[in-house]
């Protein structure tokens, strides 16, 4: 039996890490790790829909519509249905979320 550890395995606790490192330096923002592809990805683009969101993560729209109501709650992005679309919604950073993101990419990176 080898003493290697499979390169899959060694990813995946690695990213752990990650996640909990990320989520302990996240936790005075009322932030989890969860949160940051959304709050990044609004960064980036913004007026973007949950929907889109959903598919470029490859994650299940509720998950997107959970972790967007939760940055809403927080007051780091708001949420508005798409008048042309009544069932798609709209995502945009608020002042406080466009202030807060540079922190997250720090945290991110170290």
């Amino acid at each position: 039996m080898s003493d290697e550890m499979p390169l899959a395995r060694l990813l995946g606790i690695v990213l752990q890490h990650h996640y909990a490192t990320l989520n302990e330096r996240l936790r005075p923002f009322g932030l989890s790790a969860g949160q940051v592809p959304v709050m990044l990805s609004l960064a980036v683009c913004q007026n973007v829909t949950q929907e889109a969101l959903a598919r470029h993560f490859h994650v299940d729209k509720g998950a997107v519509a959970r972790a967007a109501r939760r940055l809403e709650e927080g007051g780091l992005i708001r949420r508005e249905t798409d008048p042309a679309d009544r069932r798609a919604v709209r995502l945009f950073l608020t002042a406080e979320g466009e202030r807060i993101v540079p922190e997250i990419v720090r945290f991110d990176r170290e």
